[in-house]
């Protein structure tokens, strides 16, 4: 299977979903939207929201866009485009793939990534969507506990936010302790 990308409308992804699987549930055909958890400081309180990893983008696995497929989805309130375009629908390449698969096989959402800092205070991630991707990381923010990582997509660049929980402990050293 193959995976797609569909620009919608910002803001109007769930329903997209939501028409795309009731207008094509008898095709062999997924719909998903990569979404991440962060923490949010409002009025001096942490909290988690759920965001868009890439806002106006929709996923689709399926082996192949039929045009009977493409017209369907063509009709369905806030699309906007195929990507690379209408006329050159591509799927994503395998290196993008991989990213796509990683941050989606967490399930719907992306979550919290724990992390700690080494001695040099390089950050090292024990778990979470973030895990394999520090050699991404652009910037670290201790403060609101995220990282922005440099992701490429169709040979594009999106700078994206990832929340992390720190832990006290370095993970490595308290298990060659015991």
């Amino acid at each position: 299977m193959d995976y797609y990308v569909i620009q919608v409308l910002t803001g109007k992804e769930e329903l997209f979903l939501k028409m795309a699987e009731m207008q094509l549930f008898h095709e062999n055909i997924s719909f998903f939207w990569l979404r991440k958890e962060l923490f949010i400081k409002k009025h001096g309180i942490n909290k988690k929201t759920v965001s868009s990893i890439f806002p106006g983008y929709i996923f689709a696995e399926t082996d192949g866009i039929s045009y009977k497929k493409y017209k369907t989805i063509k009709s369905l309130p806030g699309f906007i485009r195929f990507l690379e375009n209408n006329h050159d629908i591509r799927p994503l390449a395998v290196e993008d793939k991989k990213l796509v698969f990683k941050l989606h096989s967490g399930g719907s959402v992306a979550g919290i990534s724990k992390v700690f800092f080494n001695a040099d205070d390089k950050i090292r991630v024990v778990e979470g969507p973030m895990k394999g991707l520090e050699g991404l990381i652009i910037k670290v923010d201790k403060r609101k506990k995220r990282a922005k990582i440099k992701l490429n997509l169709y040979e594009d660049s999106f700078m994206i936010d990832f929340g992390f929980e720190l832990l006290e402990h370095n993970p490595d050293v308290s298990e060659k302790n015991k």
